[in-house]
């Protein structure tokens, strides 16, 4: 069918595109983008425009609402927007339209546990199935959680309970972030995902993510103002829509 092929055709270009932008990065930008549901009368997002760019770490802030979980799905290229343009750009100039085919430049880290009942090998691993050991302590360093790992008697390959009860919230959460820096994507989208660390853990977690990979955008939503100031920028999700820069750490 024709949708078929323009789907394939998307597919080439995306693949393309991130073989190109592998070592460089992407900037993420936001052209004039408004957004509404099929059944809503109003925007949840009105004529956002704004650019990220590659090495940047952004927070996006606001009331607990729509906003910052659809501006997230848009980045996922979950939902297309209703009008204006989303697009990845190379170093170049050469962009490409979000859509569900670029959902592979992005790791997603939810607020919600999303760990399995399986080995701590078998859950990082599910996003790269030939990851080294040496991999696998890369991205447990970053994600804060070696010691713990190399304190449990059989390490990696130590089984986690259904639910992950053997282990704490915030284990798990920096499990999952961990999992996210093995797939070693182009931008890393954590919502509310280091909500059960302490202070100072949280902050061993941020700088681990950023050093990591020094061409990832890292996008976080957070009601914590400890991770602000970790942050290159901040953008403050309005009630009727509007997104608006609050804070410029570089400038």
């Amino acid at each position: 069918t024709d949708l078929s092929s323009e789907r394939n055709a998307d597919r080439e270009k995306v693949d393309e595109f991130y073989k190109k932008t592998k070592d460089s990065g992407v900037s993420i930008v936001l052209d004039n983008v408004s957004f509404k549901y099929k059944n809503g009368e109003e925007n949840v997002i009105e004529k956002a425009s704004f650019r990220i760019n590659p090495g940047e770490t952004v927070a996006f802030v606001g009331p607990s609402g729509e906003g910052k979980t659809t501006l997230l799905k848009l980045l996922l290229g979950i939902m297309p927007v209703t009008e204006g343009r989303l697009f990845l750009e190379s170093a170049d100039g050469e962009n490409i339209n979000i859509s569900d085919s670029t959902r592979r430049f992005c790791s997603y880290v939810p607020q919600g546990i999303n760990i399995f009942s399986g080995t701590i090998r078998e859950n990082l691993t599910m996003v790269k199935e030939d990851a080294t050991d040496e991999d696998l302590c890369s991205v447990i360093k970053a994600a804060a959680i070696d010691t713990l790992v190399s304190s449990l008697p059989e390490g990696l390959d130590t089984m986690i309970n259904e639910r992950g009860g053997n282990f704490s919230q915030g284990q798990l959460q920096r499990m999952a972030i961990a999992r996210a820096l093995l797939k070693d994507s182009k931008i890393l989208i954590m919502d509310e995902a280091t909500s059960a660390l302490d202070v100072n853990t949280e902050k061993k977690v941020l700088e681990g993510v950023m050093v990591s990979n020094p061409a990832r955008i890292c996008i976080i939503t957070t009601h914590r103002a400890s991770m602000l100031k970790y942050c290159d920028r901040v953008f403050h999700v309005e009630q009727d829509g509007g997104i608006s820069e609050v804070f410029d750490n570089k400038s």
